[in-house]
């Protein structure tokens, strides 16, 4: 059931994917889903899983980032790196997260525009020093 609300709503995922940035001379994208946004477009949390892998498809891409605001002042921070030269897992632990190199996540305090700087800044550093 996971997912299928995006795969039977391609407005919905046309309106997430909008959202879509690249930083990092592309080997980092992300994208980013509001509270507003997922009221918007009737989402639960649990339709989300599966929609980083988007992201990851992008060639050049090394790092995908998804950010989901959530209902308790927190961001969920969903991470995916390609390969094992960028350990995402060291970067969300840095935000009181954990997961493995290749697939970690976190819930953040703060704001969904600020979560997304300092994280999308660390992501950005690691992919720099390792690439």
């Amino acid at each position: 059931m996971r997912g299928q609300c995006w795969a039977s709503q391609p407005i919905a995922l046309r309106e997430l994917l909008g959202t879509m940035h690249f930083g990092c001379d592309g080997k980092l994208a992300w994208f980013s889903l509001s509270q507003a946004g997922a009221i918007a477009l009737a989402v639960l949390p649990e339709d989300n899983e599966g929609l980083i892998d988007h992201l990851r498809a992008i060639h050049g891409v090394v790092v995908a980032i998804f950010f989901e605001e959530l209902t308790d002042g927190k961001v969920r921070v969903s991470m995916r790196s390609k390969n094992e030269v960028v350990d995402v897992c060291a970067i969300c632990k840095e935000f009181g997260g954990g997961g493995h190199v290749l697939a970690a996540g976190a819930r953040v305090p703060g704001t969904l525009s600020e979560v997304e700087k300092r994280i999308v800044e660390k992501a950005c550093a690691a992919i720099e020093r390792n690439t």
